[in-house]
């Protein structure tokens, strides 16, 4: 017998079927003339490009400066000066109707001009920067970028970078951690005109962690909130952070600092990857030689979300084809542990990973630099100053870096930004593809795409002047004609360190879609 309710429910289907078919037939009758249409004939109708948005990272904060901004007692000493940090926002939006940029909670906006491309080369700010590329009818539309931070001294030392966030409904962060010497500042950023209402659920190496304090957390329209995680759980020296949004979406990034003792031992910008999936791909996976007894080498860090016992495989390749590693075969992952994988003796260089799993997964990788079976480290000289307070004078050697990747699904395009550290762009997985490139200028310019065939088994490093980018080059747009996951990264190299930046995936474009009228 079939219920009231039902009834009603399918009555209230059948009315909102009639009306979205009168409002579709309305939009058609003023969009294109009136007939003749020949029977069983498909009309081609030009649907505009959606507008995208990207968050892209605010300012390094210390690990001493509380969540709202307020600042906890620290040795002065060991802070870096302004003169010796430094930062840049690289911004690309492919403008189309009501494009914008502006600095989250600020009340100006800069308006883009319609049907030009913008790239915006600026200092970070303390809060993150939004781009909103518009709507468009004539071509492509894109909001993407990245963000690349370095410091030559104090907590902050060394090269951290990002791309450009795509807000989301569910963010996930595989990285960071709270033991002791580590910080893991996570970002919750609203760019939206309404409040949106945010619930944070991590896991460590025992399962999901017992939290008071991270769910419900409202953001506010156009702003953000740091969250200091080992304030909700110290002593983890493992992460998985998942940021859920209800009311709206929200761009999510997380902020790892590590200490050894008074030094630096590495900094980055960890994004949001892949959500769980059975095939993942990483790219970008730098290693330094490495022995058995290594203490702090690279590694990949996996977690199975759900509740069941999962098998996982992972395929590593190099620039001479697939790596024999019996540590990354036929590996069982508990339900909802954070599991790391140290990456041991294998050559220094950049390499790409293809996961496979019987169950849904997330990954991501923390490439480890320097130090140990690196330069040495470091050597702090004290002296006495005038007021009897102790001062550091110059800092010998290099500490560990570290840089964080995160799993990609397949992709067919995105937004890479080139800065002058970029030293190539990692690209490699099981399959090969077309690459397809097109360069973006600082004028806002593109070029002719360049075609390259990757290779399948193995990764192909394609540095900036095989790219054909010069100075004047802000980034390159692509395009993969494989629907094979494929790890592709940039990977930045500088003086006080390493990172890795993954695609900005923010684009929308007009095409046409055939749409058969229906006739009497």
């Amino acid at each position: 017998m079939t219920t009231p309710w039902i009834r009603a429910s399918a009555s209230v289907g059948s009315a909102l079927l009639l009306v979205a078919a009168a409002l579709g037939l309305t939009w058609l009758d003023r969009n294109h003339p009136p007939g003749p249409w020949e029977e069983g004939k498909a009309l081609d109708v030009i649907v505009d490009s959606g507008s995208s948005r990207a968050v892209c990272p605010g300012q390094m904060r210390l690990a001493t400066e509380g969540a709202e901004g307020e600042d906890i007692a620290y040795d002065r000493v060991y802070i870096p000066q302004p003169a010796e940090v430094s930062s840049q926002v690289l911004g690309v939006v492919g403008a189309g109707k009501g494009a914008q940029v502006w600095t989250i909670g600020s009340t100006e906006r800069s308006a883009l001009r319609e049907g030009e491309t913008h790239v915006l080369s600026q200092p970070a700010t303390p809060a993150s920067l939004a781009l909103a590329s518009g709507s468009g009818r004539d071509g492509t539309t894109m909001a993407a970028g990245g963000v690349l931070f370095s410091s030559t001294a104090g907590d902050l030392r060394g090269l951290a970078g990002a791309s450009c966030i795509l807000p989301r409904s569910d963010s996930y962060i595989l990285a960071g951690s709270t033991e002791v010497g580590s910080s893991a500042l996570l970002t919750v950023v609203n760019p939206g005109a309404t409040a949106v209402t945010a619930d944070v659920t991590l896991w460590g190496a025992a399962g999901v962690i017992e939290t008071v304090g991270a769910s419900g957390l409202v953001i506010p329209p156009d702003s953000e909130r740091v969250v200091r995680l080992e304030g909700l759980t110290g002593g983890e020296d493992r992460l998985a952070v998942r940021v859920s949004a209800s009311g709206g979406e929200l761009a999510v990034y997380l902020q790892h600092t590590r200490l050894e003792g008074l030094v630096s031992a590495g900094v980055d910008i960890a994004v949001p990857g892949a959500p769980p999936a059975t095939e993942v791909a990483l790219g970008g996976i730098v290693t330094q030689e490495t022995t058995l007894d290594t203490t702090d080498p690279t590694v990949l860090r996996l977690l199975a979300p759900g509740d069941l016992e999962t098998r996982v495989s992972v395929a590593i390749f190099g620039p001479e084809g697939e790596l024999d590693l019996p540590a990354t075969e036929d590996i069982v992952l508990p339900p909802a542990e954070v599991t790391d994988i140290p990456l041991l003796g294998i050559p220094t260089g950049t390499y790409s990973a293809i996961v496979t799993a019987d169950h849904p997964v997330l990954v991501a990788a923390m490439s480890t630099t320097g130090g140990e079976g690196g330069a040495e480290p470091f050597e702090v000289v004290e002296t006495a100053g005038e007021d009897g307070v102790d001062e550091v004078g110059e800092v010998h050697g290099s500490a560990r870096e570290i840089t964080w990747s995160s799993g990609e699904e397949a992709q067919q395009n995105g937004f890479l930004p080139l800065f002058p550290a970029t030293s190539h762009i990692a690209i490699g997985g099981a399959a090969g593809a077309k690459l397809r490139v097109w360069l973006i200028g600082t004028d806002g310019s593109e070029g002719e795409p360049v075609e390259f065939s990757i290779p399948a088994g193995r990764t192909t490093l394609l540095t900036p002047s095989q790219l054909r980018a010069t100075e004047s080059t802000a980034g390159i747009r692509f395009s993969l004609d494989s629907t094979q996951p494929l790890g592709l990264a940039a990977v930045l190299e500088d003086d006080p360190g390493i990172a890795v930046m993954t695609p900005t995936h923010a684009y929308t474009q007009s095409r046409s879609i055939p749409v058969l009228p229906l006739t009497p």
